[in-house]
């Protein structure tokens, strides 16, 4: 995410020192809030590269065992967990970002996936396909985690870029990003580029990062108004719009297994007003019992329910 678009230019320039502490602080113990739950691997960027490490804050290592591809950005999980696509960069001369996947074993060297500029990765719940966009050309297109079958699901026309795919939850169609001179706006269309429509215009602001919750009703995306960004829901049909946090800036929703809840980042206040980070949060799927949760200090996560143990290659 960083270092493409607009990504949130009103916290970026703070965020981007983020480092790769692991916060102790855990869930509360009042069961009427949503707790993170135990055996979740969270992968997030820790500097310049992207790490694992348990929910508990137990068995954190890099991604990667090599240097490169590097920096890294943008983790996405496969459906099984055991593996994470991600934005990378290969190196000087190399000429773009380009999508891999690589294991979390740690066993194997990340797999590019692609020639060209790719980030935001989205895995079909099936786990066949991997949709993406290309940052500033704003289009977006769908790959095989194995490199094959590239396929250009939607093309940018200047200002109308698309961004950010979400695969909902039963495969058949994906949500994206429509940038617009007058805003933002949420399109639908199916998982072969088919019938596109548009779901949601937001007039007032730029969104970001959408998810679909696991029942396929909503969507939660970053909306970043002039001064901060908030974590807001529609309905799958484009209805109902409504915000789940304010202040502190937050971003990066992701829901909790069961729609219990949403976990997010929000931001760490200095003393001099910018944003250090993000600390990890959750709360209800109606923005209620917003608290604290284990997890790293950083600017991007993605998690999955999987066991992370020390590499073992055979």
């Amino acid at each position: 995410m960083i270092g493409k678009r607009r990504l949130r230019p009103r916290l970026v320039a703070a965020l981007i020192a983020a480092g790769a502490v692991v916060a102790t602080t855990a869930a509360r113990s009042d069961t009427a809030l949503p707790l993170w739950p135990a055996g979740m691997v969270i992968a997030y960027k820790c500097a310049d590269s992207l790490c694992l490490v348990r929910a508990s804050g137990g068995g954190g290592r890099k991604l990667l065992a090599t240097a490169r591809p590097w920096p890294q950005w943008d983790p996405a999980f496969s459906p099984d967990g055991r593996e994470v696509a991600f934005r990378g960069y290969w190196g000087s001369g190399d000429g773009a970002y380009a999508l891999y996947v690589a294991p979390i074993s740690g066993c194997r060297p990340a797999t590019r996936l692609t020639r060209g500029i790719a980030g935001d990765p989205a895995w079909s719940p099936d786990g066949r396909w991997i949709a993406f966009d290309t940052s500033g050309y704003g289009n977006i297109y769908k790959v095989r985690p194995n490199g094959s079958g590239l396929t250009k699901l939607f093309s940018g026309r200047g200002v109308h870029e698309g961004w950010y795919p979400a695969w909902s939850p039963t495969g058949r169609s994906i949500a994206f990003v429509r940038d617009r001179r007058h805003g933002s706006e949420i399109w639908l269309m199916r998982a072969d580029g088919s019938d596109k429509h548009r779901l949601y215009t937001d007039t007032a602001a730029l969104d970001e990062s959408l998810a679909w919750s696991h029942n396929g009703r909503w969507l939660a995306f970053d909306r970043t108004t002039t001064n901060y960004a908030t974590i807001a829901v529609i309905r799958a049909n484009g209805s109902k719009m409504h915000m789940l946090s304010h202040r502190p800036p937050a971003w990066n929703p992701v829901w909790l297994p069961g729609d219990t809840g949403v976990a997010y980042l929000a931001g760490i206040a200095n003393s001099n007003g910018t944003i250090a980070g993000g600390r990890l949060y959750v709360m209800r799927s109606d923005g209620t019992g917003k608290h604290p949760v284990a997890g790293p200090r950083t600017i991007q996560f993605a998690s999955t329910v999987a066991t992370l143990g020390p590499p073992r290659c055979r």
